[in-house]
């Protein structure tokens, strides 16, 4: 199972996203995975921080984000290079088996 994480999301991202993204990993098997879908150099950068492999995990680079003033349907659009939309994309085509944002609630 491979599951989606969009760590540019929520309150004091990605910080605090990539913590939960590593304490899940530990509970995880060999057959699963997590997908960080973000910024790739916040990731890395952050992962460094907290001691992290960054082999623990796939990282799809995501160059947007979605703002929470942003119109959620026009920020879809406007920013298909956003994390959350790569990330519902991922989903969509079967690539990963599920996902989660603490991004824009609209």
């Amino acid at each position: 199972m491979r599951i989606g994480i969009d760590v540019m999301g929520g309150d004091f991202f990605p910080e605090k996203t990539i913590k939960g993204a590593v304490l899940a990993n530990q509970d995880l098997t060999n057959a699963n995975q997590i997908v960080l879908f973000g910024r790739k150099e916040d990731i890395l950068l952050e992962l460094k921080k907290q001691e992290i492999s960054n082999t623990k995990f796939e990282i799809i680079d995501c160059s947007q984000i979605i703002n929470m003033g942003d119109h959620p349907a026009k920020a879809f659009k406007l920013k298909p290079e956003s994390s959350i939309v790569k990330g519902l994309t991922y989903l969509k085509n079967g690539k990963i088996d599920g996902f989660c944002s603490a991004g824009n609630t609209g």
